[in-house]
């Protein structure tokens, strides 16, 4: 059963900061690559700030939060920062977002996801987000520049 339905193109009704996350990572975007993660400038998206998470491309493939912002930890109700995703989804949906993520990774490329909060007792809301690969001087994707923002979901998942 898929719980996270992802596209490599942004679903018509995309929260309109997801879009801004998503141009701004654009403008970066030179000579045909993804951008460097010396260029991405937190102050430049100061607004969105509240929803993005930088994360940690580790090896053997997993990934750690290193940043997430306000909106992010108290909507989830966790301090994430330093977790493993792991630690922080549940097993059927840790195996899908580690499988979204680490397509990014593999094709270099912005994913779109929305779904269900994985939260039990946060069932009422929808999440959708955006994951965007950032490269390292040498051009491998280290980090990625993520966002998710939060809707009371209607009667159906996302």
């Amino acid at each position: 059963m898929t719980l996270i339905e992802a596209a490599w193109r942004p679903h018509p009704e995309t929260d309109e900061r997801l879009l801004d996350l998503h141009g701004y990572w654009i403008k970066l975007c030179r000579d045909g690559d993804i951008p460097a993660l010396a260029n991405f400038k937190p102050a430049a998206i100061a607004r969105l700030l509240p929803s993005v998470a930088m994360i940690d491309v580790l090896e053997p493939r997993d990934f750690r939060i290193r940043l997430a912002g306000t909106e992010l930890c108290q909507t989830t109700g966790q301090d994430l920062m330093g977790q493993r995703i792991g630690e922080i989804f549940p097993p059927d949906y840790h195996g899908e977002v580690l499988e979204h993520w680490n397509s990014v990774v593999e094709r270099r490329q912005a994913k779109w996801a929305r779904a269900r909060m994985w939260i039990p007792e946060k069932a009422y809301l929808n999440w959708q987000g955006v994951a965007l690969p950032l490269r390292g001087e040498d051009g491998a994707v280290i980090r990625l520049a993520a966002a998710a923002v939060f809707h009371a979901a209607a009667s159906k998942a996302a």
